[in-house]
Order: structure tokens, then C-alpha cells, then sequence
């Protein structure tokens, strides 16, 4: 056997194995799954987004996915205390929504909560006056 065969020979097996291990890994992730709080959550390389929700406003009114059929929904999930990223996020999205000007119709912004506890009525309220008006929290 030449010295070219053998590294021919090297470079093929090498590249067999490359795929293998590829092909597991690929294998694995897919049929992968995780445990988050007792909650099992399986991958199945789709995005899951969307679908129903029931949601009270600042003001107390309740809200479901279907008081805004029709539009496109921004949601931004934070907190008031949130001391940069929420105000910072919020404060784009209310530039956006002056520049698209009649377009802003289109689009149904939502401030969700990721501090129910302490982001009572009152408290997103007033956190969400700085902001556009179109903006629910």
C-alpha cells in the first residue's frame, strides 16, 4: 500500500466517522428533552409561540388573544423595576409606533409582566405613562 492509499484511506475513515458522530449528535438533539421546575419540556424544532392567552390590563379589563384578532401584536415581556432594557425597549417601540403614524394601527403592543407580585395596577400604570398610549400593559 502506497503512502497515498493510506492517507486516502486515513481521510475516508475519518470522514465516516465525522458523519456518525454527526448523525448522532442530530439524533440525540432531537429526541432530546429537559426538566425546567418539575416541568418537562420536549424539543421539537419548532418555535412555540402563539395561541390563546387571558390577560387583565393595568386598568383591570380582561383581555384574551381574540380582543386583538386582526392585529399585529408586539409583546415585550419585563418588569417595572427593570432599571435600563425595559424602559429602554419600551421607549423603541414607542418611537416605532410614531413613525409608522397611521400604519400604528396595524399593531397592538403589550407590556406583559414577568413580575406579577410586585407589578400591581397601579404600579404598571404609572410605569407605562412615559411611554406611547397604544402600549397595554
Amino acid at each position: 500500500m502506497t503512502g497515498r492509499t493510506k492517507w486516502l484511506l486515513i481521510a475516508l475513515i475519518g470522514l465516516l466517522v465525522f458523519n456518525l458522530v454527526v448523525l448522532a449528535a442530530l439524533t440525540i438533539a432531537r429526541q432530546s428533552s429537559e426538566v425546567v421546575t418539575g416541568v418537562r419540556i420536549v424539543r421539537t424544532g419548532t418555535a412555540d409561540i402563539g395561541g390563546p392567552f387571558s390577560l387583565l390590563t393595568a386598568d383591570g379589563k380582561a383581555v384574551t388573544d381574540q380582543t386583538y384578532r386582526g392585529k399585529w401584536m408586539v409583546i415585550y415581556f419585563g418588569y417595572t423595576f427593570c432599571p435600563d432594557a425595559c424602559p429602554t425597549a419600551l421607549a423603541n417601540m414607542s418611537v416605532a409606533l410614531e413613525k409608522l403614524v397611521t400604519d400604528a394601527e396595524k399593531f397592538q403592543p403589550l407590556f406583559i409582566t414577568v413580575d406579577p407580585e410586585r407589578d400591581m395596577p397601579k404600579a404598571m400604570s404609572a410605569f407605562l405613562e412615559s411611554f406611547d398610549h397604544r402600549i397595554v400593559g
